[in-house]
């Protein structure tokens, strides 16, 4: 059986659909994108859908984790993909520009990558030790409750339309703390 299930997202007219393939469990996700001209103006790279791009989501969906470039890089060798660093690169850009997954730079000079997630809002701790980022969404609806109040005063002071927001908050893990 195989089901598809589709969201859209509106910043550029994006339809996303999953694929899921229960014969053999595998997972695939296609993309189509609308905008003007038929392209997105801020990507250089190509809109085709390359099994490049699907072995990297994969490595996402696999791990839960927050990756860097060169970890992905070291997932796609350990996997036996010939793919090179700047491909890599270039595709990380590519999926976050279509919003499969999200960049953020959390202090270490480094961007880190990870799946998006259309149904869990959350936010980050980061270990200043050892650099561990932990997801945690047990506060987010009264932190967005928060957030959104700020964000409307904010708008309305300065005449500026928010369209997203990153909380990260840092400090020790309890492993770095004892050492």
């Amino acid at each position: 059986m195989i089901l598809v299930s589709c969201y859209a997202y509106s910043r550029y007219f994006q339809l996303y659909f999953r694929v899921f393939d229960t014969t053999n469990d595998n997972e695939y996700y296609f993309h189509t994108m609308i905008s003007e001209n038929n392209k997105n103006k801020n990507s250089k790279s190509s809109g085709r859908w390359t099994a490049s791009r699907q072995s990297i989501l994969d490595i996402f969906k696999k791990t839960g984790e927050h990756l860097t470039a060169e970890d992905v890089f070291m997932h796609v060798k350990r996997a036996g993909l010939t793919m090179g660093l700047a491909t890599v690169y270039r595709n990380l850009e590519f999926l976050k520009d279509q919003g499969l997954i999200k960049r953020y730079q959390f202090g270490e000079g480094r961007a880190k990558y990870e799946l998006s997630s259309e149904e869990e809002h959350h936010h980050h701790l980061i270990c200043t030790g050892c650099l561990e980022v932990r997801d945690y969404s047990e506060f987010v609806e009264r932190e967005l409750k928060l957030i959104q109040d700020i964000q409307r005063e904010l708008s309305d002071k300065y005449d500026f339309e928010i369209d997203s927001h990153q909380l990260h908050f840092y400090g020790e893990c309890n492993s770095c703390r004892k050492k």
